[in-house]
């Protein structure tokens, strides 16, 4: 997106949707606490990285890729998500295809809720609820 997207799109949510994702794939991550804030993501997959608020240094973006790391789990994510993203609320997309992921204790679906907009893969979701209901049998 060149500098006037920004002022092209008719509400802030377009904006979000449309920016580049925050991309923290790749990076053998076994839990979201690793991720501390400081770490850069990466620009190869997308032709650079989302831009950031001057304001606050978060990430004003509505995607987030996570995928292809070992997570076991995403306990923490919301918190996260506040730290990392100038809108969290307004996070649209959300890839957690190929990990690990065999609990969601803290962030069961309707946790996914908070965030108003998000949208998984099919794929992603089938194996979430599939998990919901182990995790809560178990």
């Amino acid at each position: 997106m060149s500098q006037d997207d920004e002022s092209k799109c008719n509400t802030a949510y377009q904006y979000f949707k449309c920016a580049k994702p925050l991309d923290f794939s790749y990076r053998n991550l076994v839990s979201l606490e690793e991720l501390n804030g400081n770490e850069e993501p990466l620009p190869l997959r997308v032709r650079g990285a989302p831009k950031k608020s001057l304001k606050s240094n978060r990430y004003k973006t509505g995607s987030f890729w996570l995928n292809k790391n070992n997570l076991k789990n995403v306990n923490g994510l919301r918190n996260l998500a506040d730290r990392l993203f100038e809108m969290a609320d307004y996070l649209s997309w959300l890839d957690l295809s190929d990990n690990n992921l065999t609990s969601i204790s803290d962030v069961r679906i309707p946790a996914f809720s908070k965030f108003v907009n998000v949208v998984l893969a099919q794929e992603q979701h089938s194996r979430l609820c599939g998990l919901v209901q182990t995790t809560e049998t178990g």
